[in-house]
């Protein structure tokens, strides 16, 4: 089957949103070709009398060739034609909406939902908080497609499209739009791999990456300045790394004293999946049916936990210390903490400005014991199964939104790192990098950045992080007991779900 392509009208009120479909149907003509001619027959018999007989007459020609030759396909035309109603209403649900209010992080979505307005007479674009009962985005969105009152489009994490896929919420992408859009099926490619990768489940591709981030050690050059040090690069080991951090708090004086600390925010499992993959570990079995943080690799990541914890003590102590004492707990914003593992977003100017400004910030590459790594979380958009028509305008708005220069601008007001290569050199997110060079250090973690993935990925947040917080509180737990029983029950969960979504 050759390329499927779509023309697309848009236009004003009932304006076309589909168009021809080109198929080409692989049909041939066949033509026969004349094959070479026989070989020359045998010299005749020799004639009476001694006469030499005359040379025999040449041989037929052999019989004609039938060699195929394939012309370009016999091309079929399939009109499919899809009128939406005047005034089309596309209604997009977002997390980033608190107490009747955008978050920071939903500013860009405001600007997004105003230029589509701006230029669009047939489809409205409108931005909604998610609505309906349940504690969570993914509870609170199948209650509404159950009651038939789906929205239209849905941004939220990356890993939800296994969610609502498996409950035949969504169509399937590439073959319900994307293969019949050749504009945008060209585009696939500019997509980072791993973020395209992280949008499908069981080969099926449910929704397209919005946007991603990084966690990365924020760090305060203040501090690196007055130990004497020099902001780390990237390469540096994880011995490298506990040697510069018990520099820096030997500057700093004992912790429990001064109530300052070299490192921050460590009993937090995205940091300790971090260390898990540096290490040369991974979280899923191949085919994602079974955990594998019981591996040595762990076990290492989660012994480097407790060592500066308790071993190094540079880093900040379990929130139980602060409890019994009575203490405030430090903060990286008040100046009382070298280095704090956080996300890429505009909080990098904010926090700059709570320290002295940008020439007081610095963000420090991935650490490395076997590679450096770091993971890449972040949003995707989803499109709901609704009528033919209401899908074919929310397509018109999914594919602007995914496009380079809608994730380019919200890329550049969120801070938030962008899906597609072409818009690392989009004029907008440019002039993000000249501006804040610091946020370099999160653009290039996209070549060795990763997305851990399986639909009940935030399932697995609660054990883990109970696991980390007994290995940050007590200096003798048993950290291999505890990592292999953590294992043990989110492995019997993980079963139940996979047979139960078999």
């Amino acid at each position: 089957m050759a390329e499927i392509t779509r023309r697309r009208y848009i236009g004003g009120a009932g304006a076309l949103l589909g168009g021809l479909l080109a198929v080409a149907c692989g049909e041939v003509e066949i033509r026969y070709v004349q094959g070479p001619a026989g070989p020359a027959g045998p010299a005749g018999a020799q004639g009476e009398r001694g006469a030499t007989g005359a040379q025999g007459v040449q041989g037929e020609s052999g019989a004609a060739g039938q060699t195929i030759v394939v012309d370009k396909p016999v091309t079929q035309v399939v009109e499919k034609t899809i009128v939406a109603a005047p005034n089309t209403k596309v209604v997009m649900w977002t997390g980033f909406w608190r107490g009747g209010n955008m978050s920071d992080r939903g500013t860009g979505w405001t600007d997004l939902t105003n230029r589509w307005n701006g230029e669009n007479l047939n489809i409205t674009f409108v931005l909604q908080p998610v609505a309906g009962q349940g504690n969570n985005t993914d509870e609170k969105i199948i209650s509404n497609y159950a009651a038939g009152t789906p929205p239209d489009l849905v941004h939220t994490a990356y890993w939800s499209g296994g969610v609502y896929g498996i409950r035949d919420m969504l169509p399937e992408l590439m073959e319900t739009f994307i293969r019949h859009d050749k504009e945008y099926a060209d585009s696939m490619d500019d997509f980072f791999p791993h973020l395209l990768d992280s949008s499908y489940w069981n080969g099926q591709l449910w929704s397209l990456p919005q946007e991603t981030n990084a966690d990365l050690p924020y760090t305060n050059l203040a501090f690196v300045r007055e130990a004497g040090l020099e902001p780390l690069t990237l390469g540096f080991t994880w011995d490298e790394w506990v040697e510069w951090m018990k520099v820096m708090q030997t500057s700093l004086g004992d912790g429990k004293e001064t109530g300052k600390w070299a490192i921050g925010h460590m009993l937090n499992t995205v940091v300790w999946w971090n260390l898990v993959f540096q290490a040369g570990g991974s979280i899923f079995n191949e085919d994602r049916t079974k955990l594998v943080l019981d591996s040595p690799e762990a076990l290492e990541a989660l012994q480097f936990v407790s060592d500066i914890h308790h071993k190094h003590q540079v880093a900040v102590p379990h929130r139980s210390y602060y409890e019994e004492t009575g203490k405030e707990r430090p903060s990286f914003r008040k100046g009382q903490i070298g280095q704090f593992y956080e996300t890429s977003a505009s909080r990098l100017v904010t926090w700059a400005q709570d320290i002295g400004g940008l020439d007081n910030m610095y963000v420090t590459p991935s650490p490395t014991k076997k590679q450096p790594f770091v993971a890449n979380f972040g949003q995707n958009t989803y499109l709901f199964k609704t009528n033919t028509q209401q899908m074919e305008a929310a397509w018109q708005v999914m594919r602007w939104l995914t496009s380079t220069d809608a994730a380019a601008h919200y890329a550049a007001v969120t801070m938030f790192l962008a899906p597609r290569k072409s818009v690392l050199t989009h004029p907008e997110y440019q002039a993000v990098r000249e501006n804040v060079p610091q946020f370099e250090t999160f653009v290039q973690s996209l070549s060795y950045g990763f997305r851990p993935f399986h639909p009940t990925l935030p399932s697995m947040f609660g054990g883990i992080g109970g696991m980390l917080s007994e290995a940050g509180q007590n200096p003798n737990a048993n950290l291999k007991d505890g990592l292999a029983e953590v294992v043990r029950v989110e492995n019997a969960k993980l079963a139940k779900w996979t047979a139960d979504n078999a």
